[in-house]
């Protein structure tokens, strides 16, 4: 039995991430600032 729309292909039209979004788009590197952040924090955080 197919379905009531009958698009149930598992197609992708629009990617969740454009590749702009990525660091890499903005000609930033891959790496995290994450660790940096978190030792610089303020001591009153």
């Amino acid at each position: 039995m197919s379905t009531p729309s009958g698009w149930e292909d598992d197609f992708d039209v629009l990617p969740d991430v454009t590749e702009d979004e990525s660091p890499g788009g903005w000609g930033d590197d891959d790496t995290s600032n994450d660790q940096r952040l978190l030792d610089e924090r303020p001591p009153h955080w």
